[in-house]
């Protein structure tokens, strides 16, 4: 399968999980900035790439690092692991689980 319909599905997966949260969740289609989600809820704001590949820790910390914007975000590296969710990751080193719906 090409990677673009690979990444498109995951990034609704993601996105469904968020909503399910209360989240209202963009998706930049056909961008190719540095985020593919941007979800907010009560005033707090979440940047979010996903991917398919647990990168390193080095490129991870590059990506989170970079751009931060004019407010308080929290930046955020979903990897997809097959039919389980995603390891989340975010630039303040937290570490975390999301289940699948």
């Amino acid at each position: 399968m090409a990677v673009y319909p690979k990444g498109y599905r995951r990034e609704l997966i993601a996105k469904r999980i968020l909503e399910a949260q209360g989240y209202q969740v963009v998706r930049s289609s056909g961008s190719h900035g540095p985020w593919d989600l941007v979800a907010y809820k009560d005033g707090e704001i979440r940047f979010i790439q996903i991917k398919s590949y647990r990168p390193g820790p080095a490129s991870r910390e590059k990506m989170l690092r970079g751009p931060r914007g004019p407010l308080d975000v929290s930046r955020e590296i979903w990897v997809y692991r097959k039919r389980a969710g995603f390891e989340a990751y975010n630039h303040e080193g937290r570490q975390w689980i999301i289940e699948r719906l």
